[in-house]
Formats: structure tokens, C-alpha cells, sequence
């Protein structure tokens, strides 16, 4: 698969690796369904927030469903939406939006506090022109 951007090839890869390995946060953003969290960096912390990502870049991209309920990261729900099966959460972490991917059975209504993680092999991180740091 080619993965085109105003023209210009962003990445060409199979639709998996793509999804797994974006280079770009535009590649990130284009695959998936919520798609990829992008947070904007300051240093190693998410924006406006005191949650350390373990590293420096200027975004930081997770899936959805790699976030888990119960961890080190304090967030409040800002929006949810039951889609059955699942529950798609919005969550404020500093001034930046992470949208949860989780099961359908979880009971959280908009303004609650939630604890959030993901594992750190499910991180990445793009610099402040949206390319994959190695």
C-alpha cells in the first residue's frame, strides 16, 4: 500500500505495518478506527501536564486501545460514547484530549476521574515536523 499526502508518498508499507510503524503522524493518523492518539509534547511530559512519557520528542502517538483503565496517568472523561461492545472514552490529560478504546461493560459517565496507562512498546514518538523517531 502506498500512502499518498498532497501528492507525495508518506510511507509504503503493508496496511499491518503501516498501522504498527507509522513514520509520519499523518500515517498515524490516517489508519485505525478511533485513530492514533497524537499529544503534543513539552520535553518528556504531555502538554500542560506533569505525566512523563519516559522520553523527548514533540508528539506522542498511542492507539486507543492500547490505553487501560487503572495506572499512573490522572484524566477526566470529558465524553463518552457506548457503542456497545465497546466505549469509546475522551479523556483531558493536561490540555491534551486521549481517547480510550475499552470495554463496553465499563461504568464511567463525562466528569469522572479515571487513572489511564499503556505500555511503553505501544509509544510513539514523532518530532516537531511529525517524523518517526527512531
Amino acid at each position: 500500500m502506498v500512502l499518498l499526502n498532497k501528492g507525495r508518498i508518506e510511507q509504503a508499507a503493508t496496511p499491518r505495518a503501516l498501522y504498527a510503524q507509522p513514520a509520519t503522524t499523518f500515517a498515524a493518523s490516517f489508519i485505525g478506527t478511533p485513530s492514533m492518539n497524537l499529544l503534543r509534547l513539552e520535553g518528556d511530559r504531555v502538554a500542560g501536564s506533569s505525566v512523563a512519557t519516559g522520553r523527548e520528542a514533540h508528539w506522542l502517538g498511542v492507539r486507543p486501545e492500547a490505553v487501560t483503565l487503572g495506572g499512573r496517568v490522572p484524566a477526566a472523561v470529558r465524553s463518552i460514547e457506548y457503542l456497545g461492545a465497546d466505549l469509546i472514552l475522551h479523556c483531558a490529560v493536561g490540555s491534551e484530549t486521549l481517547t480510550v478504546r475499552t470495554g463496553g461493560q465499563a461504568e464511567l459517565a463525562a466528569g469522572s476521574e479515571v487513572l489511564l496507562d499503556w505500555p511503553a512498546a505501544s509509544a510513539h514518538h514523532f518530532d516537531a515536523q511529525g517524523q518517526r523517531l527512531a
